[in-house]
């Protein structure tokens, strides 16, 4: 753990710092996280040990039969089965036909029209980048990973060179529903809304097809 001073020092889990769940769980707005376990909320100890351990940690399976039926809640998030989460030297085709099949399940259900899915990583895969990381405070960010912004409402073939971080996520949601930030990190970091064009007529579905994977 680090310490404000900048020392860190050794605990042992669970961990005791609030999360997007707990706000978005103090504000009543419903949330729901779709992938198996462990996961980092597993990590929380009020979390782990709470009434939200039982009541909004299901199957990656619900995902599709939610989204399909209607019932996604406010805030979702969706972590692929660990056989096709594309890491080297894994095969990153099932990853991406799981993915494909998650985001046409969004767009044929009745929520697409108030959806938006954000698609990123959690590392860049050891892959070359050329850019340096910015220096935002002493962890800085690390070489740059793939974020796809789908929504009806997301500016069409538009490439975004605004700085957005995993924090951006939050800060976002934290944007959209009124909830104060967690630390700095994401009260500073971009709400990413330059994405978006809110007065333009949604957009239809884009469905996509699964590849043959070899």
């Amino acid at each position: 753990m680090l310490n404000p001073d900048g020392t860190t020092r050794q605990t042992s889990p669970c961990f005791d710092f609030p999360t997007l769940a707990d706000s978005l769980e103090a504000a009543g707005i419903p949330w729901m996280y779709y992938g198996g376990a462990p996961n980092t909320f597993s990590t929380i100890r009020q979390i782990r040990n709470g009434p939200a351990w039982s009541a909004n940690f299901v199957s990656t399976d619900q995902f599709f039969s939610d989204a399909q039926a209607g019932r996604l809640p406010a805030v979702s998030w969706v972590a692929m089965p660990e056989e096709d989460d594309e890491h080297p030297p894994e095969n990153w085709c099932p990853g991406e036909n799981w993915t494909v099949q998650a985001l046409d399940a969004v767009m044929q259900g009745p929520d697409w029209d108030s959806s938006v899915v954000f698609v990123t990583w959690d590392d860049f895969g050891g892959l070359y980048d050329h850019v340096a990381p910015p220096q935002l405070d002493q962890f800085g960010l690390g070489p740059r990973v793939p974020l796809l912004v789908i929504s009806p409402y997301a500016k069409p073939g538009f490439v975004v060179h605004t700085v957005y971080e995993h924090s951006s996520i939050l800060k976002f949601v934290e944007t959209r529903y009124g909830l104060a930030p967690l630390t700095a990190r994401d009260a500073n970091a971009s709400d990413m809304l330059d994405s978006f064009n809110f007065t333009q007529p949604p957009q239809a579905p884009l469905l996509l097809q699964t590849r043959q994977c070899q």
